[in-house]
């Protein structure tokens, strides 16, 4: 962070959710790129040391001042929304994982304020918006998709539908989404 260490510092709860993101992230292709499963191939000690990590930003949270906090998580949350897209990066430029981690981690301080309280009502809580955050992100994620595919329909839209096969209504339906998003974007 090019400064000396404190505790105090507004920028270490968003340090906590991005080594989290992260350490996810790496173990997750460590192990995609041995062909082994997420989680049935992880030792005992692996699986200790991941959970502690995401234990230590969940209370790392808590342990901050949390309009530092709930600052942070709205700038997140606004990445998401439709007034964002003119002011910030690209949707194609934002870590969409990174983002739902950290909407995960920090979304609990949002509604609550008080501390002693926070932790134990708002670990209930967490499912529920956890799952919003979730789809919130995998829309995303599917937008980034749909920009970044090369989708190229020979003709009209029911000559390309037949040459693939797919006649039904939900396949016709996501091709005119596809074509409304690549006319949106530009």
């Amino acid at each position: 962070m090019g400064v000396m260490p404190d505790d105090e510092n507004e920028r270490v709860p968003i340090l906590s959710w991005n080594v989290c993101a992260y350490t996810i992230q790496a173990t997750e292709l460590l192990l995609r790129s041995k062909g082994k499963p997420l989680f049935g191939e992880m030792s005992s000690r692996q699986t200790k040391g991941l959970k502690a990590l995401v234990r230590f930003a969940v209370v790392n949270t808590f342990c901050h001042k949390q309009e530092h906090v709930q600052k942070h998580t709205v700038r997140l949350l606004s990445v998401l929304s439709a007034e964002h897209t003119h002011s910030g990066p690209s949707i194609l430029d934002i870590d969409l994982f990174s983002l739902l981690a950290s909407i995960c981690l920090s979304c609990a301080t949002v509604q609550k304020n008080d501390k002693t309280a926070g932790l134990k009502t708002t670990i209930t809580n967490l499912p529920i918006e956890g799952q919003h955050a979730m789809r919130a992100t995998f829309t995303a994620h599917l937008i980034q998709i749909l920009l970044t595919a090369q989708i190229e329909p020979h003709g009209d839209e029911e000559s390309f539908m037949e040459q693939d096969g797919a006649s039904n209504q939900q396949a016709q339906a996501m091709l005119r989404a596809y074509i409304v998003i690549r006319e949106l974007a530009g």
